[in-house]
């Protein structure tokens, strides 16, 4: 799967790819979010390889670990977010990431998933997002 992503994210930059900036979704069938990104995002279509591969390599790791199902999409984000958890999508959580802004902190990215998936579950528990909690490893 990881590989057909890549493949996916090569060839939005000169052939069509069926979902554009898809980086993540995990493997349950029939599962994932109705929400498309590029609804109110501008999608990255042509995410740098590199980026991509360790923001996918993160995210499979995370969904290892607790088996939680998310996607993780390749965005161009406002110019102060590096990453962002769509509210309302708890039940299957979107999350955008924007990698150019990870660019030299590409060790960062894991932890930028991390983040947001945090806001997720207090979303999930009708909590005010807390940063400081979504911070704690």
């Amino acid at each position: 799967m990881f590989e057909d992503i890549l493949n996916a994210a090569e060839n939005a930059c000169g052939k069509t790819a069926s979902e554009p900036g898809l980086l993540f979704r995990a493997p349950e069938d029939n599962q994932h979010h109705d929400y498309q990104p590029s609804w109110d995002y501008e999608i990255d279509e042509c995410p740098d390889r590199k980026l991509a591969q360790i923001a996918s390599t993160a995210a499979q790791n995370i969904y290892s670990r607790g088996k939680e199902p998310f996607e993780l999409w390749a965005c161009k984000l406002e110019p102060d977010a590096v990453a962002i958890y769509i509210d309302g999508t708890c039940g299957y959580p979107v999350v955008l990431v924007d990698l150019e802004k990870h660019r030299g902190y590409e060790d960062q990215i894991g932890k930028s998933i991390a983040h947001e998936l945090k806001h997720a579950i207090q979303d999930a528990e009708g909590r005010d997002y807390d940063e400081d909690e979504a911070e704690d490893d």
